[in-house]
């Protein structure tokens, strides 16, 4: 398999796991190798996410160091949910990744 092969089949992949594990909508495939999507959690926070195919890795916009004084309640657990759902969601995209470099 060419290394575009392994890069299409990894980003399907990933795409299918959001799709079916976390239920991810609004998906768009943007200029510059990124797609946006955004992710409901189990606590009823919606996180915008982009996946980046050359980095084979997912952000989330909220996952912010809050510094400073003003958070309120909500936005302190948003973030911090938002820090542990990236790093499940990279966690995810490694095993894919890794499965299908074994090939």
């Amino acid at each position: 398999m060419t290394k575009t092969e392994l890069n299409k089949l990894t980003t399907k992949s990933v795409m299918e796991m959001l799709i079916n594990k976390y239920n991810a909508y609004n998906i768009e495939d943007e200029m510059g190798g990124r797609i946006s999507f955004f992710i409901d959690s189990k606590l009823d926070n919606t996180f915008q996410c982009e996946y980046h195919r050359s980095y084979q890795d997912i952000s989330i916009c909220e996952n912010v160091k809050l510094s400073g004084g003003g958070w309120s309640v909500n936005d302190i657990n948003k973030a911090s949910e938002a820090d542990v759902y990236e790093r499940e969601l990279n966690n995810e995209v490694k095993t894919i990744t890794q499965s299908i470099l074994a090939l």
